[in-house]
């Protein structure tokens, strides 16, 4: 995901919709990580910020 912090509930919502259509299935108390990948220190516009999420899926 690019951009600020406040859209993480929408992208979290579409990936978990994501799964869901492609007949994945997450993986019971299994890794579901945010990676930030910039930082607001070195990075300061919210548009350049770069977050990626990971969730363990079957």
């Amino acid at each position: 995901m690019n951009g600020g912090y406040e859209n993480l509930k929408e992208v979290w919502s579409k990936t978990m919709i994501f799964i869901n259509n492609n007949n994945l299935k997450s993986i019971e108390n299994g890794p579901m990580l945010e990676l930030y990948i910039t930082d607001p220190t070195s990075t300061p516009n919210p548009a350049d910020w770069k977050t990626e999420l990971f969730i363990a899926t079957q």
